[in-house]
């Protein structure tokens, strides 16, 4: 490592010790009509992403995730991440991406889109780690799911 730090740049900063759909929401606010975030041609406002992820967040209420759930997010690097990685967070469910378009280590799962981890279980945490069979998400989401196929319905 070298010593090198470019003048005028911070060596830590400071974050708000606030929920992160609150500091979209006061983006929001304060920045209104300035693009967020933009992927080829579609652009998305921070009022828009706001509004954007807090709709897919009313969608994961009537769908029943709640504040402590694990929501696999299985998307690709797009605007459309943004909108459900801040709506996952506007509910207060922890948001475990597993990009499709990184290489899994092992033998293909289906991915169902929208999985829910089960509070209160103790066998969620840790399970089927090191197994190296869930493709690509990360060590902090490997824990027991149950892919939700409709309201009160899962797949086993």
């Amino acid at each position: 490592m070298t010593d090198y730090w470019p003048a005028g740049l911070p060596r830590h900063l400071d974050y708000p010790d606030v929920p992160i759909g609150a500091v979209l929401a006061g983006s929001a606010r304060r920045y209104r009509d300035r693009a967020a975030v933009r992927d080829g041609d579609q652009v998305l406002t921070f009022t828009g992403l706001y509004e954007q992820a807090a709709a897919f967040a009313g969608g994961l209420r009537a769908r029943g995730i709640r504040q402590g759930d694990v929501v696999a997010l299985h998307l690709p690097n797009t605007l459309w991440f943004a909108v459900a990685y801040y709506g996952i967070t506007l509910v207060g469910a922890t948001a475990c991406p597993a990009n499709p378009a990184q290489p899994s280590q092992g033998p293909a799962r289906p991915a169902g889109r929208l999985l829910r981890g089960g509070r209160g279980d103790p066998s969620a945490a840790g399970a089927g780690a090191g197994r190296g069979d869930r493709g690509a998400a990360g060590p902090a989401c490997r824990h027991r799911a149950a892919q939700r196929v409709g309201p009160g319905r899962q797949a086993g």
